[in-house]
């Protein structure tokens, strides 16, 4: 645990706390473990993807929290957090490794052009390398920062690093005829100025001036794009950014899982009929 706390100091001196949206590390790390243990399954046997992992907060709370968990891997396109992490993190922590891959994105090519020469691995180099090999992947707040075409993409690759009954947890903002009265009505946590509509209205843009600080996607259109990567939509917790005031999260959360493969026949289960009413 003094490693942990150790760790957890350093992020809190590092200017790249700020950059994955400041804050206690240590208190973000750990709302984001209550999430995850409603969830997913995390034990000894688990192979965690930590996607768009940052500076480690929610790693480090997800070893703090299960010590005996199998392996966490993070994955970020930012070559500092990256050799932040392996320097703290996976140097003290055997069950623990870093990956940086190629991406780009509008609020973090700023610091990627700002890091010495690294060497980022492609989406199919990752694949090749941990293709079905997850039991559960968490992303936070990476869902709430990208285009469609993004989303998609990502959702795809997720899909395709779970195994078989893998299961992935990833947080969005999800348009509802709820949120969207709360956008109407400016009664969301949000103070939206100046937005956009887009997609026939499928897509909310909290700022067109700046399209990645806040998108959100009507929930049958998430639901679908879930279908398109080849995921199950099992759960979706909605969080208060709307303004509700009894939501447990921020950002909307949403739970799927890869399909098993079908093994044997498709068997028919009989309906057990209900006893009559005397």
């Amino acid at each position: 645990m003094s490693d942990l706390n150790q760790i957890f100091d350093e992020i809190r001196k590092s200017e790249m706390n700020d950059w994955v949206g400041g804050s206690d590390p240590e208190a973000v790390g750990d709302g984001c473990v209550g999430i995850l243990r409603r969830y997913l399954t995390i034990n000894a046997s688990s192979r965690l993807l930590d996607f768009g992992c940052g500076i480690g907060r929610v790693l480090l709370s997800v070893l703090k929290h299960n010590p005996a968990v199998g392996h966490v891997t993070g994955f970020d396109i930012m070559p500092q957090v990256i050799s932040f992490c392996e320097k703290h993190i996976a140097d003290n922590f055997p069950q623990t490794s870093f990956e940086l891959m190629q991406g780009s994105n509008d609020h973090y090519d700023l610091f990627i052009a700002a890091a010495s020469e690294s060497k980022p691995k492609s989406h199919s180099t990752l694949l090749g390398q941990y293709g079905s090999s997850f039991t559960g992947a968490y992303a936070f707040s990476v869902f709430t920062h990208l285009e469609r075409a993004d989303f998609q993409a990502l959702l795809k690759l997720l899909a395709d690093l779970l195994e078989p009954g893998g299961e992935l947890l990833f947080t969005a903002f999800l348009l509802t005829p709820y949120s969207r009265r709360a956008i109407e009505e400016r009664t969301a946590l949000f103070p939206f100025g100046e937005t956009a509509l887009e997609d026939n209205g499928s897509i909310f843009i909290g700022n067109p001036s700046d399209r990645l600080a806040f998108i959100a996607f009507d929930l049958p259109l998430v639901e679908q794009m879930v279908f398109d990567a080849g995921l199950i939509l099992s759960h979706v917790e909605h969080g208060s950014w709307t303004g509700s005031g009894f939501a447990a999260t921020l950002q909307d959360v949403i739970v799927c899982r890869r399909p098993r493969v079908l093994q044997g026949a498709i068997q028919h289960v009989a309906i057990v009929p209900r006893p009559l009413r005397t």
